[in-house]
């Protein structure tokens, strides 16, 4: 079976960190498609549009037409959204996070902290984002044994539900004494 491609959408103006961002992705074992928005309007703009919709969105704070904090302040995507930024102030990175943000990423001067800097990112996000198509392609270990779909969430049954759902117990059901 062939891995499907992870969609990243890279919110970035400018060009030098787009080629880094591509060089440093190129080298990561995992498909990557890599969308490009230069300015704030594009990314509103291919977020809002259907059927795209990305894995994980890495965002410049300093954006040309609409920032990346009011970016994050009118687009609230279901998916992680990592800021990758050269600003070093303490609120900016508050306020990504209140906004919704999974990560603020201060962005390395140096070329090989930048490729693994990357690297890493993509490695943490693009788990959760496998889990969730494996979830979806393959029935879960709670499926096999018969379990409701209901109760399987990634493969992981919780036993209160089971209980009270399977057996009629309680999540009180005192199963040692």
């Amino acid at each position: 079976m062939s891995m499907k491609p992870i969609e990243l959408l890279l919110v970035e103006d400018g060009a030098g960190d787009i080629l880094l961002m591509k060089q440093a992705l190129a080298r990561e074992s995992t498909p990557i498609s890599i969308h490009v928005a230069v300015d704030g309007k594009q990314a509103m703009e291919m977020l809002a549009a259907r059927p795209f919709q990305p894995d994980l969105v890495i965002l410049d704070l300093n954006l040309p037409k609409i920032s990346g904090l009011s970016l994050l302040e009118r687009f609230h995507p279901d998916v992680p959204v990592i800021v990758f930024t050269s600003s070093t102030n303490p609120r900016d990175r508050e306020r990504c996070l209140e906004l919704g943000a999974k990560e603020c990423v201060l962005k390395p001067t140096d070329l090989d902290d930048y490729r693994h800097v990357v690297s890493q990112i993509v490695r943490n996000w693009e788990r959760p984002k496998r889990e969730r198509q494996r979830a979806i392609d393959t029935p879960s270990h709670a499926e096999s044994l018969g379990f409701d779909i209901p109760l399987a969430v990634g493969g992981f049954v919780d036993p209160t539900t089971v209980m009270r759902t399977r057996w009629g117990g309680s999540a009180d059901t005192n199963f040692g004494s």
